[in-house]
Protein backbone atom coordinates (compact mmCIF):
# COMPACT_ATOMS: atom_id res chain seq x y z
CA UNK A 1 0.00 0.00 0.00
CA UNK A 2 1.25 3.47 -0.86
CA UNK A 3 1.72 6.10 0.80
CA UNK A 4 -0.98 8.42 -1.12
CA UNK A 5 -3.13 4.88 -0.42
CA UNK A 6 -2.75 5.44 3.31
CA UNK A 7 -3.38 9.32 2.85
CA UNK A 8 -6.58 8.46 0.97
CA UNK A 9 -7.27 6.15 3.51
CA UNK A 10 -7.10 8.40 6.70
CA UNK A 11 -9.04 11.08 4.88
CA UNK A 12 -12.11 9.05 3.96
CA UNK A 13 -11.73 7.25 7.01
CA UNK A 14 -12.05 11.15 8.96
CA UNK A 15 -14.83 12.06 6.95
CA UNK A 16 -16.77 9.03 7.34
CA UNK A 17 -16.59 9.65 11.05
CA UNK A 18 -16.70 13.32 11.42
CA UNK A 19 -19.70 13.90 9.21
CA UNK A 20 -21.48 11.26 10.70
CA UNK A 21 -20.57 12.73 14.05
CA UNK A 22 -21.50 16.43 13.58
CA UNK A 23 -25.18 15.79 12.30
CA UNK A 24 -25.82 13.10 15.42
CA UNK A 25 -24.26 15.62 18.16
CA UNK A 26 -25.90 18.93 16.65
CA UNK A 27 -29.17 17.54 15.50
CA UNK A 28 -30.29 14.90 18.03
CA UNK A 29 -28.04 14.64 21.76
CA UNK A 30 -26.98 18.24 21.87
CA UNK A 31 -28.73 21.38 22.17
CA UNK A 32 -27.51 24.31 19.60
CA UNK A 33 -23.44 24.73 20.50
CA UNK A 34 -23.45 27.89 18.50
CA UNK A 35 -26.90 29.55 19.40
CA UNK A 36 -24.90 31.71 21.55
CA UNK A 37 -22.61 32.95 18.72
CA UNK A 38 -24.69 36.27 17.29
CA UNK A 39 -23.84 34.96 13.37
CA UNK A 40 -25.94 36.85 11.29
CA UNK A 41 -27.25 34.95 8.78
CA UNK A 42 -25.98 31.62 9.94
CA UNK A 43 -29.15 29.76 8.82
CA UNK A 44 -29.41 31.36 5.13
CA UNK A 45 -26.01 29.84 5.11
CA UNK A 46 -26.90 26.80 6.43
CA UNK A 47 -29.49 26.71 3.84
CA UNK A 48 -27.00 27.38 1.08
CA UNK A 49 -24.29 24.52 2.41
CA UNK A 50 -27.04 21.95 2.33
CA UNK A 51 -28.00 23.00 -1.43
CA UNK A 52 -24.59 22.70 -2.10
CA UNK A 53 -24.17 19.42 -0.94
CA UNK A 54 -27.22 18.03 -2.93
CA UNK A 55 -25.87 19.48 -5.87
CA UNK A 56 -22.53 17.62 -5.52
CA UNK A 57 -23.99 14.15 -3.72
CA UNK A 58 -26.30 14.25 -6.48
CA UNK A 59 -22.95 14.59 -8.93
CA UNK A 60 -21.68 12.22 -7.12
CA UNK A 61 -24.37 9.93 -6.69
CA UNK A 62 -24.95 10.14 -10.69
CA UNK A 63 -20.92 9.22 -11.66
CA UNK A 64 -20.56 6.22 -9.43
CA UNK A 65 -24.02 4.57 -10.10
CA UNK A 66 -26.50 6.15 -12.70
CA UNK A 67 -23.33 7.33 -15.46
CA UNK A 68 -21.86 3.37 -15.43
CA UNK A 69 -25.27 1.60 -15.78
CA UNK A 70 -26.48 4.09 -18.60
CA UNK A 71 -22.76 3.37 -20.67
CA UNK A 72 -23.27 -0.56 -19.44
CA UNK A 73 -26.96 -0.19 -20.91
CA UNK A 74 -25.59 1.50 -24.03
CA UNK A 75 -22.42 -0.79 -24.80
CA UNK A 76 -23.39 -3.91 -23.41
CA UNK A 77 -20.57 -4.32 -21.22
CA UNK A 78 -18.00 -2.16 -18.96
CA UNK A 79 -15.25 -2.34 -22.08
CA UNK A 80 -13.35 0.78 -22.42
CA UNK A 81 -15.32 2.80 -19.48
CA UNK A 82 -13.21 5.27 -18.70
CA UNK A 83 -14.28 5.83 -14.67
CA UNK A 84 -14.84 9.63 -13.93
CA UNK A 85 -14.19 10.69 -10.55
CA UNK A 86 -16.43 12.78 -8.39
CA UNK A 87 -16.02 15.35 -5.75
CA UNK A 88 -15.34 13.14 -2.91
CA UNK A 89 -14.28 14.83 0.44
CA UNK A 90 -16.43 18.00 -0.69
CA UNK A 91 -19.61 16.48 -0.43
CA UNK A 92 -19.00 15.53 3.10
CA UNK A 93 -17.65 18.59 4.03
CA UNK A 94 -20.71 20.56 2.56
CA UNK A 95 -22.71 18.41 4.65
CA UNK A 96 -20.99 18.79 8.03
CA UNK A 97 -20.95 22.96 7.73
CA UNK A 98 -24.51 22.80 7.33
CA UNK A 99 -25.16 20.27 9.95
CA UNK A 100 -23.55 22.78 12.05
CA UNK A 101 -24.78 26.65 11.09
CA UNK A 102 -28.56 24.99 10.52
CA UNK A 103 -30.27 25.44 13.60
CA UNK A 104 -30.42 22.28 15.69
CA UNK A 105 -33.66 19.94 13.65
CA UNK A 106 -34.09 16.28 13.92
CA UNK A 107 -36.09 16.83 10.65
CA UNK A 108 -32.82 18.73 9.17
CA UNK A 109 -30.21 16.02 10.90
CA UNK A 110 -32.49 13.35 9.08
CA UNK A 111 -31.76 14.97 5.53
CA UNK A 112 -28.64 15.36 5.84
CA UNK A 113 -27.80 12.25 7.08
CA UNK A 114 -30.12 10.61 3.83
CA UNK A 115 -27.52 13.30 1.66
CA UNK A 116 -24.39 11.89 2.84
CA UNK A 117 -25.63 7.95 2.82
CA UNK A 118 -26.49 8.89 -1.05
CA UNK A 119 -22.66 10.67 -1.77
CA UNK A 120 -21.35 8.37 -4.19
CA UNK A 121 -18.19 8.76 -3.11
CA UNK A 122 -18.93 9.49 0.82
CA UNK A 123 -17.73 6.72 3.29
CA UNK A 124 -20.57 4.22 3.02
CA UNK A 125 -19.82 3.03 -0.72
CA UNK A 126 -16.12 3.30 -0.60
CA UNK A 127 -16.07 1.15 2.00
CA UNK A 128 -18.71 -1.71 0.35
CA UNK A 129 -16.36 -1.44 -2.92
CA UNK A 130 -13.25 -2.04 -1.36
CA UNK A 131 -15.28 -4.69 0.71
CA UNK A 132 -16.15 -6.30 -2.75
CA UNK A 133 -13.02 -5.78 -4.37
CA UNK A 134 -14.05 -3.21 -6.75
CA UNK A 135 -13.84 0.05 -8.14
CA UNK A 136 -16.97 2.21 -7.39
CA UNK A 137 -17.32 2.41 -11.28
CA UNK A 138 -16.99 -0.96 -11.85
Amino acid sequence: MSRLDIITLILFLAKGIAVPGVIVLHHFLLPDLLAWLPIPGKTVAGILFALLSLLVCGWNFFLAFVNPWLYRREHGSMDDYGATSGLPIIGGFFIAVAAVLLPASQTAGVLLFLLYVIDGYGLPWVLFALFRGRDLAG
